[in-house]
């Protein structure tokens, strides 16, 4: 069991909101180093969002407490629910955050409960069959954000993402499509959507003219925050997402095939 007193509870809440997704599944690691990683996904993994923050950020440990020399791994069935939980003690000072966990046959540990009290109330949430998040393991999530593939890269600041987001939530918006252009004899990357249409200048040594485009659901839009710059990449498989605020990163999409239409 770990005991942690909770020092800026909404920045935790913040952070926690960039990880709702369709499914709201995200597996929750606690590392040696104090380190607090989070991964989330849509089922079909279409949707993946990894980030790590540092447990000094948002909490303090108190002297007896010491990490184990292994990650734990708790599994979160609903981040929605656990936010909602944080947001019951927002305006609150003192707050506990109990973790209990046991060691797996394997010598895997793994969280049971998440406990969050003060001196009026206690809540209790169950973590989800860590068995569940098995296809969130390190090598799963590095090989879907492999830099290495990127065709090229391009700043989106938050100013033409509250845009994209606004045509996005439209009642019949479309998805919004990414494609690389030579427009007089300079690189862009183009997004369209329903009522949004924009381009920004890249630099690339490839030749962008053999480059297919990628089409990103509208819905996946709400996982963006919409006050964060983000440096995004165009890769052989994905559309990644870096954020300057969070130290998040996000995938969506796929990069379209070649008989696949614009």
């Amino acid at each position: 069991m770990l005991t942690f007193i909770l020092t800026n509870v909404t920045l935790l809440i913040n952070y926690l909101k960039q990880f709702i997704t369709i499914d709201s599944n995200s597996l929750l690691e606690i590392t040696p180093e104090k380190n607090f990683v989070i991964k989330s996904y849509t089922a079909a993994r279409t949707a993946v969002i990894v980030g790590k923050i540092e447990l000094g950020e948002f909490c303090k440990t108190p002297l007896k407490v010491r990490l184990p020399k292994r990650v734990i791994k708790c599994g979160i069935y609903n981040t929605k629910l656990l936010i909602d939980m944080l947001t019951r003690f927002q305006k609150n000072t003192e707050i506990q955050l109990t973790l209990q966990y046991h060691v797996e046959n394997n010598g895997e540990l793994v969280g049971d409960n998440i406990i969050l009290s003060d001196f009026n109330k206690e809540f209790n949430l169950r973590f989800a069959q860590i068995s569940l998040f098995k296809d969130m393991e390190d090598d799963i999530a590095d090989s879907v954000f492999d830099m290495s593939k990127s065709y090229f890269s391009f700043e989106l600041p938050s100013t033409k993402l509250k845009e994209i987001k606004a045509d996005a939530a439209l009642q019949n918006g479309f998805d919004l499509e990414i494609f690389p252009r030579i427009i007089n004899n300079k690189k862009f990357v183009c997004f369209t959507g329903k009522d949004f249409s924009d381009k920004i200048p890249i630099e690339t040594d490839l030749d962008i003219g053999n480059i297919q485009g990628a089409t990103i659901t509208k819905e996946y839009f709400r996982y963006l925050d919409k006050d964060s710059n983000y440096t995004c990449h165009l890769t052989e498989t994905s559309v990644l997402f870096i954020s300057d605020k969070f130290n998040t990163k996000t995938c969506f999409g796929r990069v379209m095939n070649a008989e696949d239409e614009l």
